[in-house]
């Protein structure tokens, strides 16, 4: 495996998407993962590889950042905005968001999505102080021949930007995949 230019990695993540996206960074980057969450599934999989793991606070985040060389922070399915002092700390940052930014920002994506009549897709990011106007690594549009309820929708972009990470996440970390405003 070709030597990655991101040495450590500081993941604030929660739910089912979190985890995927954990074991996959644990793939990569092995022990130099450091883990942010409130979901017990996570804590007990971080115990298990033997990873630092803490509660998510915005304080033990910024101690955790001092604490490691210019680090890459991910934000997996967390409603989290992170100050500038944070992101400033950090050599680079990733955000998985369920829509096609710069469209439907915020939480309720797929709901605004179908509301708005599209267009749907899921977006890997930077992370800025402002609300999803980081700028992006990679999109996928999703075309949906007919309008699907919200909770099946969501779904989907759950499953989508767990394949787009997966596929992704080592030419990012790599710096072999650049951002675009």
């Amino acid at each position: 495996m070709k030597e990655q230019a991101i040495k450590n990695v500081v993941i604030v993540c929660d739910k089912a998407l979190g985890l995927n996206c954990l074991k996959k960074l644990v793939s990569l980057r092995g022990d130099s993962v450091v883990v942010l969450t409130k979901t017990q599934e996570i804590t007990e999989y971080a115990d298990y590889k033997g990873l630092k793991h803490y509660p998510y606070e915005i304080e033990i985040l910024k101690e955790r950042l001092k604490e490691l060389y210019m680090p890459f922070l991910v934000n997996v399915w967390t409603p989290n905005i992170y100050p500038e002092e944070v992101i400033s700390m950090c050599a680079s940052t990733l955000n998985l968001h369920p829509s096609l930014l710069p469209f439907y920002k915020g939480s309720h994506c797929a709901t605004q999505a179908i509301l708005g009549g599209g267009p749907f897709g899921v977006s890997l990011t930077t992370m800025t102080n402002e609300l999803d106007r980081g700028m992006i690594y990679i999109q996928e549009e999703i075309y949906l021949e007919d309008i699907i309820p919200a909770g099946a929708l969501q779904a989907l972009y759950l499953e989508r930007l767990r394949i787009l990470f997966d596929t992704h996440i080592s030419d990012i970390m790599m710096m072999e995949c650049t951002p675009r405003s």
